[in-house]
């Protein structure tokens, strides 16, 4: 039985602990997060020190980004394969390890929300044979669909993440904050934000666009500029809908 070892506490961190402990044909032998408390699941050994860490098959670093250049350099583990995380971290940060690799979940992943299928891929890299087949091996037992990508795919693949879906809920937060601030339920727009992910898993997004900008409808863009003339908000307005502008017509505002 394939042995791992777990390093973090984050949203990412959390959700690994969740489907490798509950996975019989796995074994997590422990974790090791630096926070001074954490709800671990109580037959599960909570490592007080990185140098407490022992022998595995793999060493997943489910931390962020910054972190993970200073764990792997006090990570003292001579077998097994060390992989981290990460959407953006070149796969060589790890090359102080004889195996190493990347396995990057293509998903937004968050306590708060526990998913409702595994459906989603995991981007993986590795340095060698010895490497790809335990991390294969992993996935393989969790059923996971996994893809072969180099550290620079793998980049343009999370700036793409970026754009669909932190800036996506960062733009529903602005539309949540007007709404609310002229007293109208958020949940009015819910059957129209559903209907937009409908089209985008359907249609080319570029075949889809409607609104305003796309109509060249100056008129009621500048009814907006307006509502928004107090609001920080209104750079961004103007930003995207001049993009559309440009985009469908070549024109701007």
């Amino acid at each position: 039985m394939l042995e791992i070892i777990l390093i973090g506490s984050g949203n990412l961190a959390c959700y690994f602990l969740d489907k490798l402990y509950s996975n019989e044909k796995l074994k997590l032998k422990g974790l090791y997060t630096r926070k001074k408390s954490f709800d671990c699941p109580k037959n599960l050994k909570l490592y007080k020190s990185i140098n407490e860490i022992e022998k595995a098959d793999l060493y997943i670093i489910a931390v962020s980004d910054k972190s993970i250049i200073e764990i792997s350099k006090s990570l003292k583990v001579n077998s097994g394969c060390v992989v981290h995380t990460s959407g953006s971290i070149e796969m060589n940060v790890l090359n102080k390890f004889k195996n190493h690799g990347v396995i990057y979940p293509v998903q937004t992943i968050s306590k708060k929300n526990k998913l409702n299928n595994d459906s989603f891929p995991f981007l993986i890299e590795s340095n060698n044979s010895s490497s790809r087949k335990i991390i294969e091996d992993i996935l393989n037992i969790s059923k996971a669909n996994y893809h072969y990508f180099s550290s620079e795919k793998r980049l343009i693949t999370h700036l793409g993440a970026v754009i669909s879906n932190n800036f996506v809920n960062h733009l529903n937060y602005f539309s949540k904050k007007i709404l609310e601030e002229h007293n109208i339920d958020f949940n009015i727009l819910k059957p129209l934000i559903k209907e937009t992910t409908y089209k985008i898993n359907k249609y080319n997004p570029i075949d889809v666009q409607t609104g305003p900008a796309i109509r060249n409808d100056i008129s009621t863009i500048k009814k907006h500029q307006k509502l928004l003339s107090n609001s920080n908000f209104i750079e961004t307005y103007n930003i995207i809908s001049n993009s559309i502008l440009k985009l469908y017509s070549d024109e701007k505002l």
